[in-house]
């Protein structure tokens, strides 16, 4: 765990699940890979990275922290998912609206909030199983979301050669415009969110 001291930035992180033909051998055959046609990689602002630069970046990075190249298991690529925000992650907050109606009307009833040491017991008591309903109801509908978006893309990843890449923006400037600029575009892929 990483612990900072003085200001924060809203940090973020992402792990990528690429597919690979074969395990690249060399930078340069991993470059053919990703960017078969491209020689510089854009982003929205006036920021660009030469794509050997990034190749040989993704390269060394899978060298230095010895990433494993190989198929993986369904059980593997739903842990894998499961780790963070995959598309189709439902939001908490539509789930949570009875409990956050009644905090709400505990403050505006009686002036302090309802997870305060001297909150009426009877409201609490009431939030507590409301908000444990709700969450368990997101819960559901979260682990049916994972399965299906698990189900619907399995077969992308199913007896290929994939390998997990973590890439942060607060590790160095040019992680960060990695993590942001999907350089992997030219491969099957997919990307986990950690914000």
């Amino acid at each position: 765990m990483k612990i900072r001291n003085g200001f924060v930035s809203n940090s973020s992180s992402s792990s990528f699940l690429v597919v690979f033909d074969k395990t690249p051998e060399s930078v340069e055959e991993l470059y053919n890979m990703m960017f078969p046609i491209e020689c510089v990689v854009q982003c929205s602002t006036d920021e660009a990275m030469d794509s050997h630069e990034i190749a040989e970046y993704i390269y060394n990075l899978i060298q230095v922290r010895k990433i494993k190249m190989k198929p993986i298991q369904k059980h593997e690529f739903f842990q894998f998912v499961d780790m963070g925000w995959f598309p189709g992650y439902p939001n908490s907050t539509d789930f949570h609206k009875k409990s956050s109606s009644i905090a709400l009307e505990y403050h505006t009833k009686f002036k302090h909030s309802i997870l305060d040491k001297k909150a009426d017991k009877e409201w609490v008591e009431k939030f507590k199983k409301v908000s444990q309903k709700e969450e368990e109801e997101y819960k559901q509908v979260r682990k049916e979301k994972l399965q299906e978006f698990v189900n619907n893309k399995w077969d992308i990843f199913k007896n290929k050669v994939c390998c997990s890449i973590n890439l942060s923006d607060n590790e160095n400037n040019e992680e960060a415009f990695l993590e942001h600029n999907d350089i992997f575009r030219n491969l099957p892929h997919i990307t986990v969110n950690h914000h």
